[in-house]
């Protein structure tokens, strides 16, 4: 059964994390809990899903906004301790906004966010076009050929556009430029 974006926009939107990954998405359930601190302030997360050895995390801020970008880098380097390849969804308690990263990590390159934010006004189906990338099927998991190295390369591919834009816009600006002679 592919990836239903009728059945996923709901549990998107309501915050139901758990669901969408487990349900829409074919992941397994996770239930580990950390508490990392970032100056002051401690920020407790919750692993919603996993799947070999790719783990999404939740950061719920109870205090009505999300953690700065500097501060999400912090906590993102802090988790890599404990869960190497991993994607952090921080949400407001209520679940009205999400911002949904991704840390590209490349030997003798700096780190590199890559996020998503959402927004419950938006339909989402930008990121639920993302998350569709980390979809797997019964067929995958009975071919036994995932790893923790494919699923980082799925999120990747859903969160790292930044190579595609650059492209489309780059060759966009050569035929701009072709029709304007």
């Amino acid at each position: 059964m592919p990836f239903d974006f009728q059945r996923a926009r709901p549990l998107l939107h309501s915050g139901n994390l758990a669901k969408l990954f487990v349900e829409e998405l074919g992941w397994e359930p996770c239930r580990q809990k950390l508490t990392l601190r970032a100056g002051d302030t401690d920020y407790a997360f919750t692993a919603i899903a996993e799947k070999r050895g790719f783990t999404a995390w939740l950061c719920a801020c109870t205090a009505g906004k999300l953690p700065d970008h500097a501060t999400r880098l912090k906590l993102d380097r802090k988790l890599s301790e404990t869960s190497f390849e991993h994607l952090i969804v921080f949400a407001t308690g209520d679940f009205a906004q999400q911002s949904w990263t991704w840390v590209r990590r490349e030997p003798g390159r700096p780190l590199s966010a890559r996020k998503h934010d959402f927004n419950r006004a938006q339909p989402g189906d930008s990121l639920l076009q993302k998350l569709q990338l980390l979809f797997v099927s019964l067929e995958e998991e009975e071919k036994g050929e995932l790893s923790t190295v494919t699923m980082a390369g799925r999120a990747r591919a859903a969160f790292d556009i930044e190579r595609v834009t650059k492209a489309f816009y780059r060759d966009f600006d050569t035929h701009r430029k072709t029709f304007l002679k």
